[in-house]
């Protein structure tokens, strides 16, 4: 019983955890994603990397085809997530279910960072070659404001 119990409370806080995650990662967010000081964020890539005309209206083509995968990977997540809050709401203890619904929502989130790594990989491929430095930058600038150093302190050089 006691493991039982342990488990238990062990699924609700990770399924807890879990929510948490999602809330912060996506529903904060709002329809019009804007990066770089309130500009929508092909603006932002397209000036930093010095594109041209041409170059822009590829990379909001490839923004628009990036949004609608997006947008379908988190609608299969949303419904992999409600499976699993209905397994709690029905005290449902199918280990072998929650067990295949952790692993869609594990590879839902791999497809997620697949497409974004093939988005940026796409990106690159528009850039000219005087622009790949640029790119490189670019992306370096981005990394360190989504990942904070440890400690939360800058390490300066």
């Amino acid at each position: 019983m006691n493991k039982t119990k342990f488990l238990t409370v062990l699924v609700v806080l990770l399924l807890a955890l879990n929510a948490v995650t999602l809330y912060f990662v996506w529903g904060k967010r709002s329809d019009d994603k804007h990066r770089g000081g309130g500009r929508p964020y092909s603006e932002y890539i397209s000036k930093k990397l010095n594109f041209d005309a041409q170059q822009t209206e590829e990379l909001k083509k490839l923004r628009d085809a990036h949004k609608a995968e997006l947008e379908a990977l988190r609608n299969e997540d949303k419904q992999i997530q409600d499976a699993k809050f209905k397994l709690l709401k029905d005290g449902s203890s199918d280990s072998l279910l929650l067990d295949s619904l952790t692993n869609l929502s594990a590879a839902n989130k791999k497809k997620f960072e697949l497409a974004f790594h093939k988005h940026f990989m796409q990106i690159r491929a528009l850039c000219k070659p005087e622009q790949v430095e640029l790119f490189k930058k670019t992306i370096e600038e981005m990394q360190k404001r989504r990942m904070p150093p440890q400690g939360g302190r800058e390490r300066r050089p």
